[in-house]
């Protein structure tokens, strides 16, 4: 199973959202940036979804 996941600006909260479709069976997460997103939201972003069991 796959799943969107809506970036709203805090990435711990997109990380959250994204362990619990994880906890759900997601086997995979597609984080949606809808704009104006920079490239700069790339990197607390990962950081965050990084640090996830």
């Amino acid at each position: 199973m796959s799943s969107q996941v809506r970036f709203n600006g805090d990435p711990a909260a997109t990380a959250a959202t994204a362990a619990e479709l994880g906890e759900a069976g997601a086997e995979l997460a597609i984080v949606y940036l809808p704009p104006p997103y920079t490239p700069a939201v790339l990197e607390p972003l990962a950081t965050a979804l990084g640090q996830l069991p």
